[in-house]
């Protein structure tokens, strides 16, 4: 709310006055992309897009292409770190439950 409306202290107004102030927001504010998890603006996500592919035209021109080694990492994955494992968030059975548990419990 401190870039659009300059409050700094948003806890000290109303609910309904910050409720309205807040449904204001642009889908590009900080407040609105930490409700949707969003780690960059929407141009970022454009901006990274873009870049990869420049890295990937300038990778085809070189030897190394060629021989298919060293590919350029893509900077849109490496900055929203879709390339670390993903964490488990469900099981199938009880059985795979509890085994993760022990694991974790140093059973």
């Amino acid at each position: 709310m401190a870039e659009t409306y300059h409050v700094l202290h948003w806890r000290e107004l109303p609910l309904k006055t910050a409720a309205v102030l807040a449904s204001g927001l642009h889908q590009n504010s900080r407040s609105m992309r930490k409700l949707r998890s969003q780690k960059l603006r929407s141009e970022e996500y454009t901006e990274l897009a873009i870049l990869d592919e420049l890295r990937i035209i300038r990778w085809l021109l070189t030897k190394d292409a060629e021989k298919g080694r060293n590919r350029p990492e893509s900077m849109l994955m490496k900055m929203l770190k879709l390339d670390e494992k993903p964490r488990i968030t469900g099981f199938r059975t009880p059985e795979e439950f509890e085994a993760r548990r022990k694991i974790i419990a140093g059973e």
